[in-house]
């Protein structure tokens, strides 16, 4: 097997190599988005108390009828309550990015397997077989060639460019392969392309 033939599976093998990283990279954002939760939670439970604070320190104003400390103390419930909305805010953000992390995660899994599928693929590609025996049919001008190997017909398909198409050692054309003649087949199995069919009168 050539080198350019295994191509397809090193290409494979690298994506397997990657998609764990891209699983990883995925999981250590989740994690650190634990993190900014729990801190953002706790940011928002302060800021709670800030309003409940803010509010007392409110009707404690208004009793007093201090006008000034209203004022300073209405201005401090106002601070208080954009706190509270940011913090919310933080954890409904951080919530979508959850969501998206979690699409993030599925889809390198995702890709894992698909890498490893892909390489099985690659694989079998590479697993060439070779048949002989008698020509019992030339179809479409040589583009399909049917033997008759071990008693089963097997048909293989010959390409113009990319079958190597010998008679009696010399390269001929597809179009040349005749019944009665005694060929053998390099390919990846029955009606697949032949990599190449060498033949004898």
């Amino acid at each position: 097997v050539s080198a350019s033939e295994k191509q397809g599976v090193f290409a494979a093998q690298n994506e397997i190599e990657v998609s764990p990283s891209e699983l990883r990279t995925a999981e250590s954002r989740l994690e650190a988005l634990d993190r900014d939760e729990d801190i953002a939670k706790k940011e928002k439970q302060q800021a709670e108390l800030e309003v409940e604070k803010a509010a007392a320190e409110e009707e404690s104003a208004i009793a007093s009828r201090d006008e000034t400390r209203h004022n300073a103390a209405k201005h401090g419930k106002d601070i208080a309550a954009a706190g509270l909305k940011a913090t919310q805010a933080k954890l409904e953000w951080l919530d979508q990015k959850r969501d998206a992390l979690k699409a993030t995660r599925s889809a390198a899994e995702a890709h894992q397997k698909a890498a490893e599928a892909k390489v099985e693929f690659e694989k079998a590609k590479l697993a060439i077989v070779e048949h002989d025996g008698k020509v019992v049919a030339v179809e479409r001008g040589g583009r399909r060639v049917i033997l008759l190997h071990q008693g089963k017909r097997v048909a293989a398909r010959v390409s113009g460019r990319r079958t190597a198409v010998t008679i009696g050692g010399r390269k001929a054309e597809r179009g040349a392969v005749r019944q009665g003649m005694t060929c053998t087949v390099r390919y990846y199995g029955p009606d697949t392309q032949a990599r190449d069919l060498r033949c004898i009168n």
